[in-house]
């Protein structure tokens, strides 16, 4: 942070960077390391490899967030969708403050 001068007697800030990657739609204030313990951790219990994923807020409806993942194999029968319905709670497993 620095100040870059005042207006009346507040200062005025820039904030040049954060510590660590956080996002925050509606006060969770999630982290990287929460969220990638909750996906590496659901994707083991079902069985999915992934090459990648990144979890992203959504520019539409409600406030969301979506997760693109790329699997290194095809994952065991149902397995995508037993990680859609299981993020939303892996994730608060790491973060009391999400859903």
């Amino acid at each position: 942070m620095r100040v870059r001068g005042f207006s009346r007697a507040t200062p005025v800030v820039e904030l040049l960077r954060r510590v660590g990657a956080t996002s925050s739609l509606t006060g969770e204030k999630l982290t990287e390391p929460q969220v990638t313990a909750a996906v590496d951790g659901l994707c083991k219990e079902l069985g999915i490899e992934l090459a990648s994923f990144t979890l992203f807020p959504s520019d539409e409806g409600l406030p969301r967030y979506v997760l693109l993942a790329e699997a290194r194999a095809a994952p065991p029968p149902g397995a995508w969708e037993a990680l859609r319905d299981g993020l939303d709670p892996a994730i608060a497993a790491h973060n009391s403050e999400y859903l």
